[in-house]
């Protein structure tokens, strides 16, 4: 069981980086003076909100409450 918790773990940290690559392609795409690009930025706040979900998620087993 533990091992698996470990490779969930690990799954978690490389989705994270992925999804914070992907939010720095999208931000190349966004424009706030250009129409059309809005949305690149709904997309961008979409994958943000996701990785602070993560990063909570990975966050519990150092709290020390």
């Amino acid at each position: 069981m533990l091992l698996g918790f470990i490779y969930e773990w690990v799954d978690k940290e490389t989705y994270i980086k992925v999804l914070k690559k992907e939010i720095n392609v999208l931000k190349t795409f966004y424009n706030p003076d250009t129409e059309g690009t809005g949305h690149f930025n709904t997309a961008i706040n979409v994958l943000q909100s996701r990785v602070e979900e993560l990063e909570n998620q990975l966050q519990w087993p150092y709290e020390t409450n």
